[in-house]
């Protein structure tokens, strides 16, 4: 979503919602896949929550309306290590994101205002490893950039963890087995839909997995993977509003 649908004040293209209404039209259900809370898509999309496939939280969770799809969260317990290993981020901050919010720090409001733009439900504490709720991942905000420090710093936590760069600043890590692909095999699986009647866009590395499973388009601004393994790469970056005119032109064929 941030990167490939959204503008780079993490605005909604203008023309959206016309053409998504163009896309139901013809029958077809429209999804959002994000990193972020299910509370905040739904709110940032609130005139089309009802009608929108959301897969959250890198896919630990997934819902249509009331109905959930996917509810991937464990104990806070599993991931303690993690967070006593976090104290070692010389520029950076971390989250646990819950079933019921997501939990940061109390000690640097500019860290709460940065996070809330991506956590509608967001609550602050004086100690995260007493936090009790169902984690669905754990994410790190790294000012020194994600791929640079961050990952190299968690990837000793594989196998038993994915640990995925989600954007330039962001690492988020999971149960392995838990990404945005799993959860739209899921609901392939679900609905009875084949990866031939599915399209995706994507962008950054916590998308790769999706490009398994039906006909991509990555983005101009796409990191160079996301690129390799795409189906196709569009010439227009999330700025020049890539997702729309490639559907326009589609629902114009």
């Amino acid at each position: 979503m941030d990167g490939t649908l959204l503008l780079q004040d993490k605005s909604i293209p203008s023309g959206f919602y016309s053409l998504h209404q163009q896309v139901l039209d013809r029958g077809i259900q429209f999804g959002i896949a994000s990193g972020r809370q299910h509370a905040t898509i739904a709110n940032l999309f609130q005139p089309i929550a009802k009608d929108t496939l959301i897969i959250a939280e890198n896919g630990a969770y997934a819902a249509l309306d009331k109905q959930v799809l996917v509810q991937l969260g464990s104990p806070v317990q599993d991931y303690l290590p993690l967070l006593e290993h976090a104290q070692q981020l010389q520029n950076g901050y971390v989250m646990l994101c819950g079933e019921s919010s997501a939990w940061i720090g109390n000690h640097n409001p500019e860290w709460y205002q940065n996070a809330s733009m991506y956590y509608h439900k967001l609550r602050t504490t004086s100690n995260l490893f007493e936090v009790n709720d169902s984690i669905f991942k754990f994410s790190v905000c790294d000012f020194d950039g994600a791929a640079t420090y961050s990952e190299p710093l968690f990837k000793g936590f594989e196998p038993e963890f994915s640990v995925v760069v989600s954007g330039p600043n962001w690492l988020d890590i999971c149960k392995t087995g838990i990404n945005k692909g799993a959860a739209l095999s899921k609901i392939q699986q679900q609905w009875n839909i084949l990866p031939e009647q599915t399209l995706v866009f994507g962008d950054y590395l916590n998308d790769l997995e999706l490009f398994d499973l039906a006909w991509s388009v990555a983005t101009a601004n796409a990191h160079p993977l996301i690129k390799e393994k795409a189906s196709e790469v569009s010439p227009y970056s999330n700025r020049e509003f890539a997702v729309l005119r490639w559907l326009s032109e589609w629902l114009e064929a």
